[in-house]
């Protein structure tokens, strides 16, 4: 009796059992001697013996009237199971034990994972109360005994629970037995029971039949179901044809009902078919529902149809209702539209709420469309990049020849920032203004961050300047930093060279001077790791990692990727020596690289070097780019011989491009055809030396570019 109450209750039963329950289920415990040996009462005296108290735990089992026990033991003959048809015990309302919570503890883990004697299954079926049946049948269905589940559930809803019906369905379906548990949710519903029918029709739903789906949906739906009418419209809605207006009718009874979603899902199933008046009508009496997304949608529609003031007070009311994600598209809409100033102010907006993006944004915005005027946002953003840009247009739009203060401060607030390269493009601004003094205090500065460039560009000035030992000095930092540059021969006899220095100068060839080639990299291979390194010195630390990972790709193939990330990434002198060192391994696409990294950090004649070798290789492009890179630093005559080998190599932009650079210098130019893009005598550009006799050089500006930054190709 013991053993069966406690697999009742490990099985799910309560620990009140029916006196009946065990009755019947203690027998299957016993062998087939054992039972025959049972005497009459033998029920009664065991719920006797249970009920006498244990010193420490009192009594093991609590039973009611003990002739109730008695007379149900006196009709289980000798040696036999309990009858099956002991109608009076099978209710709940039969005399009842209850197993001690003591008993319970220290026993129950010894039946853990015991076997349970088929006949208990039966006896639980029968005897069991019938509001605990349902929980038997998912114990049964987790040890897979869907049959004795299904028993369970039948038996529980003859004996009054039709909740049952509904259990069992959800067995029979998760047994794959679709067409059975339809039945069994058809008959719970007939019976009344809450979500039946939209448990049914979303298993039709499921099985593909969605003609009955929808039927079944519509009677939860008169049954007082919302959800049920909404899904059943979203059914007709996705059969399309025929489906689309009686599912719009149930959208709307749904909305009636109360259902927040129902009026903004018609919206999207019309707009999804092009029906977008109708889908505007229907998400606007969305959005009057409070729907968060509506007012958005409308708003979108209205700009797919060009109706921009429309749209612009539609966002204004999705901004009321907190849909801050519609600020891109507002913002990329007016700017679409031309209306920069409203489009500025949505970033506004957004920074208001928190959006980290927005200033940059914003920033970004004004500055595409030239307007670089009285900005605050460029104060708020601290961008390095976007300060930089700002510098620049600042300094292209001032006069050449006036105050440069405005650009410098910019180029002052790039560096504070981060950005290296502003302050050497400061330095050469200034001393493109004749302003050497300033210029050697900032090419100091970044001399002193590492810039090697700056270096060799502050001993030429200081050179010029008669300061022959502080030049000397700067000659030799930028030698010991990896300098491959040839020493001028001026500079070579004025400087003298710090002991040793001498075999690490490179050494100016004899005879007359040939262009000049692209100095080969470093010595060593370049290595993942080592750009791995570069790129986590630059704070790129996201795609180190993913270069990290990637180990699944051919060496080659990460090389390429890790090429193109420190092209983007950053123009440090270890960065372009690594890419440097990659083009010399036989990487073509590296070699493009290099130059446009040597471009962005200001270094035109290695960059032209660089790009003459990638023309060289078969890069065709290669020459216009040098051209344009050029032209952009105003040096008209030496862009327009490259000009002349990009139109050579039959490049068909070089022509035209060449033709608007000679018109805007005033320079008379005739055309031989499409080949020929300016006159066959072009003056060359006179060597500039490194001291010059006297006067100030005129010197090109040298503005360097992002990575893959270029010009515009003309109208």
């Amino acid at each position: 009796m013991v053993d069966a109450a406690l697999d009742a209750v490990r099985l799910g039963h309560p620990p009140v059992l029916p006196a009946a329950l065990l009755a019947a289920s203690a027998p299957h415990y016993l062998t087939s001697r054992e039972r025959n040996a049972l005497r009459p009462g033998w029920m009664a005296d065991g719920l006797e013996y249970l009920r006498k108290a244990v010193p420490g735990t009192g009594a093991l089992l609590t039973a009611g009237d003990p002739l109730s026990g008695r007379a149900l033991s006196a009709r289980v003959p000798r040696g036999a199971v309990a009858p099956r048809g002991a109608e009076a015990a099978r209710g709940a309302g039969g005399p009842e034990v209850r197993l001690a919570e003591a008993l319970v503890r220290q026993l129950r883990p010894e039946r853990e994972g015991r076997t349970v004697p088929a006949g208990l299954w039966e006896c639980l079926a029968r005897y069991a109360h019938p509001a605990d049946r349902s929980t038997l049948a998912r114990s049964a269905a987790t040890r897979g005994l869907t049959r004795i589940a299904v028993g369970l559930c039948a038996s529980a809803a003859e004996a009054g629970d039709p909740a049952a019906l509904s259990v069992g369905a959800a067995l029979l379906a998760d047994a794959g037995r679709t067409a059975e548990a339809a039945d069994w949710y058809a008959a719970a519903a007939d019976r009344g029971v809450p979500q039946a029918a939209l448990r049914a029709a979303e298993l039709l739903e499921r099985d593909g039949r969605f003609e009955q789906a929808v039927a079944w949906y519509d009677r939860a739906a008169l049954a007082g179901s919302t959800d049920a009418r909404y899904r059943g419209a979203e059914l007709l809605g996705r059969s399309g044809g025929n489906g689309i207006a009686p599912a719009l009718q149930r959208f709307e009874q749904a909305a009636r009902a109360g259902h927040p979603a129902a009026r903004h899902r018609a919206g999207q199933l019309l707009a999804g078919l092009g029906r977008r008046d109708e889908a505007l009508a229907w998400f606007a009496r969305a959005a009057e529902d409070g729907h968060p997304g509506a007012a958005a949608d409308c708003a979108r529609l209205c700009a797919a149809a060009g109706r921009i003031d429309e749209a612009a007070a539609w966002w204004e009311r999705a901004w009321t209702v907190g849909a801050v994600t519609g600020v891109h598209e507002a913002a990329g809409m007016l700017e679409a539209a031309g209306r920069i100033d409203e489009a500025a102010a949505w970033w506004e907006r957004a920074a208001t709420r928190g959006d980290e993006t927005a200033w940059h944004e914003a920033a970004a915005l004004l500055a595409r469309h030239g307007q670089y005027g009285n900005l605050p946002w460029y104060a708020h953003i601290g961008d390095p990049q976007a300060l930089r840009d700002r510098a620049e247009q600042c300094e292209r739009d001032g006069d050449p020849d006036g105050d440069p203060d405005g650009a410098l401060n910019w180029y002052r607030k790039a560096a504070e920032a981060g950005c290296e390269t502003a302050l050497f493009q400061a330095a050469d601004m200034l001393e493109r203004h004749g302003d050497r003094t300033r210029a050697v205090h900032w090419y100091e500065r970044a001399a002193a961050r590492g810039d090697v460039y700056a270096m060799r560009e502050l001993g030429r000035l200081l050179g010029e300047l008669g300061r022959t030992r502080e030049a000397a000095h700067w000659y030799r930092a930028a030698l010991a930093a990896g300098d491959r540059r040839l020493l001028p021969d001026p500079a070579r006899a004025a400087v003298v060279l710090a002991p040793g220095l001498e075999r690490r100068a490179p050494q100016a060839p004899a005879g007359p001077t040939r262009p000049a080639a692209a100095p080969a990299a470093p010595a060593g291979p370049a290595t993942l790791d080592g750009a791995v390194e570069l790129l986590k010195e630059a704070g790129r630390f996201f795609e180190a990692g993913l270069l990290l990972r990637s180990t699944d790709r051919p060496e080659r193939e990460r090389l390429r990727e890790a090429a193109r990330m420190l092209s983007g990434a950053t123009n440090g002198d270890g960065a372009i020596a690594w890419v440097q060192r990659l083009a010399d391994a036989g990487d073509g696409r590296a070699v493009r690289e290099a130059a446009e990294m040597l471009e962005s950090r200001g270094r035109v004649d290695d960059a032209l070097a660089w790009y003459g070798r990638a023309a060289d290789e078969g890069d065709r492009d290669a020459l216009l780019a040098a051209a344009r890179m050029l032209a952009e630093r105003r040096q008209p005559q030496r862009a327009a011989q490259w000009y002349q080998r990009a139109a050579d190599a039959g490049d068909p932009l070089a022509h035209r491009e060449a033709l608007m650079l000679l018109q805007e210098q005033g320079t008379p130019a005739r055309s031989a055809g499409t080949a020929t893009v300016a006159p066959a005598v072009v003056p060359a550009v006179p060597a500039v030396p490194a001291v010059p006799s006297g006067g100030d050089p005129v010197r090109p500006s040298r503005v360097p570019q992002q990575p893959g930054a270029r010009p515009p190709a003309g109208p």
